[in-house]
C-alpha cells in the first residue's frame, strides 16, 4: 500500500451531455476509486495542450487590446499647492490648525 499517480492523455469527445463523455467517464471513474482509495485530487483537462518550447515557436503573439477611452479610469489629483496657506500635507482637506506647529 502506498501513494499512486495516474496520467491518462487522450482524444475524444467532451461537453456533448452524453455518457462516454469523458468528463462523465472520468467522473465514475474517481467515485469507483473513492470506495476504496483515498483520492486528493482529480484533474480533468480538455483543450490544446503544447510543449512550451513548441508553443513559443510556432503560436503568434497574442494581441494587445488598448483600453478604449471609457474603460479608462481617471486618477484623481490633488490641488496644487497654492499661496492660500494650503500646502501639500493638507491639500486633502485639512486646515492649517490640524497641522503641528512647527519647530522653531
Amino acid at each position: 500500500m502506498g501513494s499512486w499517480s495516474v496520467t491518462i492523455q487522450g482524444n475524444g469527445p467532451h461537453h456533448n451531455d452524453k455518457p462516454f463523455d469523458i468528463e462523465r467517464k472520468v467522473e465514475a471513474f474517481v467515485e469507483d476509486l473513492k470506495a476504496s482509495h483515498t483520492v486528493r485530487a482529480a484533474d480533468l483537462t480538455i483543450g490544446s495542450r503544447f510543449e512550451l518550447d513548441f508553443t513559443k515557436e510556432k503560436l503568434p503573439p497574442l494581441p494587445v487590446k488598448e483600453p478604449a477611452p471609457e474603460e479608462v479610469e481617471e486618477q484623481p489629483t490633488l490641488p496644487p499647492a497654492g499661496g492660500d496657506g494650503t500646502d501639500a500635507a493638507n491639500a486633502t482637506g485639512g486646515t492649517n490648525e490640524e497641522q503641528p506647529p512647527p519647530l522653531s
